[in-house]
C-alpha cells in the first residue's frame, strides 16, 4: 500500500544518494539537511556553502540524548540552515531538545524569517512544548511512530490527543522504534498499519479516518 516515499539525506554524501534515488524512482521524493548527530563530521566553514540542498530542509535540529556532536556544532548548523530557509518547510529532529529547537525557531522568526511550515519528526515532547509549537503562526505538524503502541506511553498518547488528528502524520523511523507487536525487531515501513491502529485507538477515531487524514496531511506538507 505504499504510494510515495520520502528519502532523507542527513549530510552531503547522503544528499547525493537521496537525490539520485529520487530522480531514478517514480513516486520518490527527497529532502536534505545537516542532521545534528552528523554535524561533528563537518570540517569547518559554512554548513551550506552552496545554499540549501533541497526545497524542504531536513532533518535538521538538536539532539541532547546522544553525544555524537558538540552542542555548539549542532546549534551552528541549525542556525545557518534556518536563516537560509525563508518560505521553506523544515523537518526537525529534536530528541530531548524540543524546547531548544523552538527557541531557535522563534529567534529566527523574530529576525523576520517566515517559514512555510514545520514538521517535528518522531515527536516525543511535552504537552507544553506541543502547545508552544502549535501557537506559532504557521502550519506545524507532528510525526507519530511506534511508541504510540507501547503500553507505558500514556503520557505520549495524552499529548497526541491534545494535538489532534489534523496535525499528525504516521512515520516509521525504520529500523528503529518498531511498534507492538514487532517491538524489539528491526522496524520496516510495512509496520505503519500497526502505528495507525495504535493512533486510532489512542484518539478514539476510526482507523480509515486516521489513514486518510494523516495521508492528506503528509501529502500537503511534502507537496
Amino acid at each position: 500500500g505504499v504510494e510515495r516515499i520520502v528519502v532523507v539525506g542527513t549530510r552531503p554524501e547522503d544528499w547525493t544518494v537521496a537525490r539520485v534515488f529520487a530522480e531514478t524512482h517514480e513516486d520518490v521524493d527527497w529532502i536534505g539537511g545537516w542532521h545534528p548527530n552528523y554535524t561533528g563530521d563537518h570540517p569547518g566553514g559554512p554548513f551550506y556553502p552552496d545554499g540549501l540542498p533541497s526545497p524542504i530542509l531536513g532533518e535538521v535540529g538538536l539532539d541532547r540524548h546522544h553525544a555524537f556532536a558538540l552542542w555548539e556544532r549542532q546549534l551552528a548548523a541549525l542556525r545557518e540552515g534556518l536563516r537560509l530557509a525563508p518560505g521553506r518547510r523544515v523537518v526537525f529532529h529534536a530528541r530531548e531538545a524540543v524546547t531548544d529547537v523552538l527557541d531557535e525557531v522563534e529567534s529566527a522568526i523574530a529576525e523576520g524569517i517566515a517559514f512555510g511550515g514545520l514538521y517535528f519528526h518522531c515527536f516525543a515532547g511535552t504537552l507544553d512544548e506541543a502547545r508552544r509549537a502549535m501557537a506559532l503562526d504557521l502550519p506545524v505538524i507532528f510525526g507519530v511512530n511506534g511508541p504510540v503502541t507501547y503500553p507505558k506511553a500514556e503520557e505520549l498518547r495524552a499529548v497526541l490527543r491534545e494535538i489532534g488528528l489534523a496535525r499528525l502524520v504516521l512515520e516509521t523511523d525504520a529500523p528503529y522504534l518498531s511498534p507492538v507487536p514487532r517491538r524489539g525487531k528491526p522496524n520496516r515501513p510495512a509496520y505503519v498499519p500497526f502505528i495507525a491502529s495504535g493512533l486510532a485507538e489512542a484518539l478514539g477515531v476510526p482507523l480509515p479516518e486516521v489513514a486518510s487524514r494523516t495521508t492528506a496531511t503528509a501529502t500537503e506538507f511534502f507537496g
